[in-house]
């Protein structure tokens, strides 16, 4: 049997079963797999005028701005018969139709954004400011299973692994498309942003959330080991995989600490971090709400 069945086979069973039942559901905690080695939201400047700028601003988009788009669900055409398997898949079980719906409901747009599942030539996802696409690729899908593959004791965690660590990644790229489009500020690196946007996202959608960003990490750290070590990495507009996984992990624990706290009595989370993850989070997330909520319906 095919590498690609094996994965669609996984896949399968976990949509069949809702990603996770209530049954099946535990504590949730990173996969095991050890790195080799560990890796302010500003206040407006008061003015003298009686209304802070700032707040000005905000007031004059929200009145002014109109909803004249859509996100779109698109499912390109393939070259590669292995990749047909996984377009059936989520056709089938309407995970993306969801989550487009939902962003449809909630976020305002100048025009209509595609999101793109399809081949690109390697394992990536993008947003595309000229084309206005958030494209998925099956290269990276591919990725993503094989990894798990190696990481995952059972099916189940394959499957769930593959699927969250899928989402992560889209609202990674929704946060590059939200960026782009409203032209949000950021005083910081980019890629650290919309990993922040994404972790919310998952964590204030219901209860699964901290297992969905609990599995993305996993992925980041398995990918971490992986590394060969040379100065262009240092240079990546990306932080480093390790660095990723911790930071996901410190949000998750910030969310919650008392919930979380086996994070850090389990050795995932060092102390030292953990005692600033609820600041960072409670900062990180007071940040988005203040920037998207123009742009919200």
């Amino acid at each position: 049997m095919s590498k690609h069945i094996i994965v669609l086979a996984i896949i399968v069973i976990i949509f069949i079963n809702g990603c996770v039942s209530d049954e099946q559901q535990t504590k949730a905690e990173p996969l095991e797999t050890t790195p080799e080695e560990e890796v302010d939201v500003i206040e407006p400047i008061p003015t003298k005028s009686s209304e802070p700028l700032e707040k000005n601003t905000q007031e004059t988009q929200s009145e002014t701005l109109t909803d004249s788009g859509d996100f779109k669900l698109v499912y390109d055409s393939i070259s590669t018969t292995e990749y047909l398997g996984y377009e059936q898949i989520f056709k089938e079980s309407g995970l993306f139709e969801e989550v487009v719906n939902e962003l449809n409901d909630e976020i305002v747009l100048p025009f209509d954004v595609y999101v793109v599942f399809g081949e690109c030539g390697t394992p990536n996802a993008l947003y595309d400011p000229t084309s206005k696409q958030i494209k998925m690729c099956y290269e990276l899908i591919d990725e993503i299973a094989f990894d798990f593959a190696e990481i995952a004791e059972i099916e189940e965690e394959r499957g769930r692994g593959i699927v969250y660590t899928l989402l992560f990644i889209f609202y990674h790229e929704l946060g590059h498309a939200l960026i782009n489009i409203h032209d949000l500020p950021a005083t910081g690196r980019e890629e650290d942003a919309v990993d922040q946007l994404s972790t919310i996202i998952l964590l204030e959608a219901d209860e699964k959330g901290e297992e969905a960003v609990l599995y993305a990490s996993s992925w980041f750290l398995s990918r971490a080991n992986k590394i060969d070590f040379d100065e262009s990495v240092f240079a990546d507009v990306h932080a480093l995989d390790a660095q990723r996984f911790y930071n996901l992990a410190c949000w998750v624990y910030g969310k919650n600490p008392q919930t979380s706290s086996y994070l850090v009595e389990d050795g995932y989370l060092p102390e030292e971090r953990a005692e600033r993850c609820e600041a960072e989070y409670t900062k990180i997330s007071n940040s988005w709400d203040t920037l998207l909520e123009p742009y919200l319906k």
